[in-house]
């Protein structure tokens, strides 16, 4: 018995098979005018495969990286990829980095990264990574690299200009300090009450013009790095007491108490004055945004490090002020606010993590709104010799 086809079957069928011809030619040609959009775009875009192979390379990666799409397709990312970090100089691999979750990724990836060419100067770029997944089996990881160097260039001239400026200051500003000191040791005894506290008054101000000339100075080292590390056996307690007896005047002042336990560890070996620097800019912070309670400082040791804290009963911090304390100029709403003291120049604490990156060390916070925050510091004991006390 020979099998009947329906007419309308056939017709039906050629219909499907027409239409599935037109879709797929409408995703070719969408496919391909994809890639041309992706070809000709400014930034620099390549995707790679799960084998870090390349499979897709646009024009501005050709001119990069001084290779045609042809001959870096099919290749290993890092055999043709070369960029280095602008913070240390070392290398990245795009091995590194690719198809690794957003929450375990360096926290250095945010840094400028240099495209290293033969003839010409070194362009900088902020590096993203995506991860896409085709199929439930096929991923690919995109790449793309937006070029910053203007960015980083005026950077550059501003920190020139940061320098210059601050060299110019710092002779003034010693000048004036010099005199205030002689002023105050010749004719204390014959001013009145009035008298002394303009004099205290004009003391304070200096100090603070000097700290900022000094910050500013410490901002163009770290920039440029010149940020001299010289490191000696420190006195930990002693030096803490020199910090806080600086500030003895104002603490009576703001009827401020501190709180400081010597401990038992007596001498480290670490650089003092870098020490000191970061010390003074904690416990400044503390005292200009504390109004009653008490500033407490103390030391703890763990097996891996020393750690010095300050807390204070102050107004807490904000979590959305968080991200901006250790950017530089970065400033939560206390810090805009402040007068008493003058306001942050959002210097201290970014100049701070710079300092104690370079000892080894680490720098952070803890605070509740309304209940006072904790800033602390670490320097690692496999480059500190301790001392311990009787």
């Amino acid at each position: 018995m020979e099998a009947t086809v329906n007419p309308d079957s056939n017709q039906l069928l050629k219909q499907i098979a027409q239409e599935l011809y037109i879709n797929n030619l409408e995703l070719n040609k969408e496919r391909k005018r994809i890639q041309e959009v992706l070809f000709q775009v400014a930034e620099i875009v390549f995707s790679i495969d799960q084998k870090f192979k390349i499979v897709v390379f646009n024009s501005s990666a050709e001119i990069a990286f001084n290779i045609s799409k042809e001959n870096a397709i099919g290749r290993h990312a890092d055999d043709i990829i070369n960029l280095i970090s602008h913070k240390n100089s070392q290398s990245i691999k795009v091995k590194d980095y690719a198809f690794v979750k957003k929450d375990k990724v360096k926290k250095d990836l945010g840094d400028p990264i240099i495209v290293k060419r033969e003839a010409d100067e070194d362009s900088y770029y902020k590096l993203n990574f995506n991860n896409i997944l085709i199929n439930s089996e096929v991923k690919e990881c995109v790449i793309s690299l937006s070029d910053i160097t203007d960015e980083i260039e005026l950077d550059k001239e501003k920190d020139e200009f940061i320098s210059i400026a601050s060299h110019e200051l710092k002779t003034p500003v010693t000048i004036i300090k010099t005199n205030l000191w002689m002023f105050e040791h010749t004719l204390k005894a014959e001013l009145n009450e009035s008298q002394k506290r303009l004099l205290w008054e004009t003391d304070e101000g200096i100090k603070r013009l000097s700290k900022i000339v000094s910050n500013l100075l410490d901002i163009s080292r770290v920039e440029q790095g010149r940020l001299v590390i010289e490191k000696k056996k420190v006195d930990i307690n002693q030096l803490i007491e020199e910090v806080t007896t600086s500030y003895k005047e104002l603490l009576k002042k703001k009827k401020l108490k501190l709180i400081f336990s010597k401990t038992r560890i007596k001498e480290v070996f670490t650089d003092r004055d870098k020490i000191i620097e970061i010390l003074d800019n904690l416990i400044s912070n503390s005292i200009k945004y504390t109004k009653r309670g008490h500033i407490k400082i103390w030391v703890s040791s763990t097996r891996k490090e020393i750690k010095l804290s300050v807390s204070d009963t102050g107004p807490g911090i904000a979590k959305k002020d968080y991200p901006r304390l250790f950017q530089k100029f970065g400033r939560g709403n206390a810090g805009l606010k402040q007068q008493v003291l003058g306001a942050s120049t959002g210097l201290g604490l970014y100049i701070s993590k710079r300092i104690i990156e370079e000892l080894g060390g680490k720098i952070g916070f803890t605070s509740e709104l309304g209940k006072g925050s904790t800033f602390w510091f670490t320097i690692p004991k496999n480059s500190v010799s301790l001392t311990y006390s009787e």
